[in-house]
């Protein structure tokens, strides 16, 4: 059963050029999605660029109405893995941060028997949550019993769900809101779909960009570690939980935890806070 795994991004940054070369080092099939042509190129993994025009031509855009340019590189994707071989492709955006592409190869592989249509964090009906304010981006292609809901920063498609939204693309001549789409066209045409459970929600979420303090206050060891959103191209290049120990991981947790603590601190309690510290370590010096 091959399997494809996508990296979509706008233009590849170092850390995502970085993460796909290691990852297509032990991991088959990695493409990086570009929006936009680059000079930069990767080492082992493919890249693909389709233009706009063509990607339009084909009625692949729409995918998100929150970015004024469309298509983008999640529309780009669509229409490349409908042109493909590939009987089912991960979709992962280029924010989502593994903690090391070790453990992004484990977390692949540990889905190769799974034969689900749709992999990924959440999914939900509109009737249980009729306040969800996207609903509105599909009015008209999907009733409200039709319609259900996803999250879908790192998720995977199967061929079968590909064809649908192929179907879905001829029928309206344009994508629409892919958290949308996407599961609708799931419980529509009655395919199967299955929840990730590795991904977990304090790690997992919407926004804001986590910072490096914030990563290594969630991380745990002996967990598979998947943060959304991590914009930041530096600390995705500094950040590899394989490196290190289980006591280095407790270190890095206490100096966080003590960095945030500092910082809630006013700035005379900061200094008297400062003041313990320095006596403390002079007395024990003594």
């Amino acid at each position: 059963m091959s399997t494809a795994f996508f990296i979509l991004t706008s233009t590849p940054s170092r850390s995502t050029l970085k993460f796909a070369d290691e990852l297509a080092d032990i991991l088959p099939n990695v493409y990086i999605i570009s929006d936009q042509e680059s000079d930069l190129k990767p080492n082992l993994a493919r890249i693909v660029y389709i233009s706009d025009d063509e990607s339009r031509s084909h009625g692949y855009f729409g995918s998100s109405p929150f970015i004024p340019k469309t298509p983008i590189s999640w529309d780009k994707a669509l229409y490349y893995f409908s042109l493909s071989e590939y009987e089912h492709a991960w979709f992962c955006e280029d924010d989502v941060l593994f903690e090391s592409s070790a453990s992004a190869d484990r977390f692949v592989k540990s889905y190769k028997d799974n034969t689900s249509d749709l992999l990924c964090k959440s999914f939900f009906d509109r009737k249980v949550w009729p306040e969800w304010p996207h609903w509105g981006h599909s009015e008209g292609r999907f009733s409200d019993d039709e319609s259900r809901g996803a999250f879908l920063p790192l998720c995977r498609l199967s061929r079968r769900l590909a064809a649908s939204v192929d179907y879905h693309v001829k029928e309206h001549r344009s994508l629409a809101l892919i958290e949308v789409m996407i599961p609708s066209l799931v419980n529509i045409n009655k395919l199967h779909y299955h929840i990730i459970s590795e991904i977990n929600y304090k790690r997992f979420r919407h926004f804001p960009s986590f910072n490096y303090e914030e990563l290594w206050n969630k991380y745990s060891l002996g967990e598979v570690n998947i943060f959304h959103p991590v914009k930041s191209d530096e600390i995705r290049l500094q950040f590899d939980g394989s490196k290190y120990s289980f006591l280095s991981v407790v270190f890095l947790k206490l100096y966080c935890t003590l960095i945030f603590f500092y910082m809630s601190l006013t700035h005379v309690t900061r200094r008297i806070f400062s003041k313990i510290l320095y006596y403390g370590i002079q007395f024990r010096g003594k």
